[in-house]
């Protein structure tokens, strides 16, 4: 009956609505989905510092490919090439620690890539290393401009029914910078058992 944030246009919202095509190496999106910077979601039910600051389920408005596909018998590939053209008013960040809670602001022409190989060791043990990449632009009209560029490095091991993770995102913003983002590096690392 409430805003999840004070930002939000109200309390509905969309959180993703797209258009998909499956393709033999992946699936094509249109329409509001999240950015794939580092690790998506650490599966835990009330998120981490990356969802409280605007990393994680982070949904924009623009297309995009994503798939994994097998190389060879215990080597797959995760790859990901998004772009959006503007920002959706809603993510999970507290207001005043990203853009998306200032009214004038908004981001433009953002992208990003992520590539991911994952080894399979047997049926209980896999490996997946992950380098992420975004660049986009926040928009203001009142305030200055940023340009903001996103590199994440990411780990998940998985041996039977433990997963571990650990990820490492850094953020840069250049340009004048007087209000949300700035410059951070975030660090995260959990393990499940399933």
């Amino acid at each position: 009956t409430t805003k999840l944030r004070s930002f939000f246009p109200g309390n509905t919202w969309l959180q993703q609505g797209y258009v998909r095509y499956r393709t033999e190496y992946g699936e094509f999106k249109a329409g509001s989905f999240y950015r794939r910077v580092g690790l998506e979601w650490d599966d835990s039910f009330f998120g981490n510092i990356e969802y409280f600051d605007g990393f994680m389920l982070d949904p924009e408005f623009g297309v995009g490919f994503e798939g994994l596909h097998n190389v060879s018998g215990r080597l797959d590939a995760e790859y990901s090439l998004q772009y959006f053209s503007s920002s959706s008013p809603i993510n999970g960040s507290l207001p005043g620690r990203d853009f998306v809670s200032q009214p004038d602001a908004r981001a433009k022409n953002d992208v990003t890539m992520r590539f991911a190989p994952v080894w399979h060791f047997n049926k209980w043990a896999s490996l997946n290393v992950g380098g992420s990449f975004a660049q986009g632009t926040i928009e203001r009209d009142a305030s200055p401009h940023n340009l903001r560029r996103q590199l994440a490095a990411d780990a998940t091991l998985q041996l039977g029914p433990v997963l571990t993770y650990g990820e490492v995102l850094r953020q840069t913003v250049n340009g004048h910078v007087v209000l949300p983002p700035q410059d951070a590096t975030y660090t995260l690392t959990g393990i499940r058992w399933a």
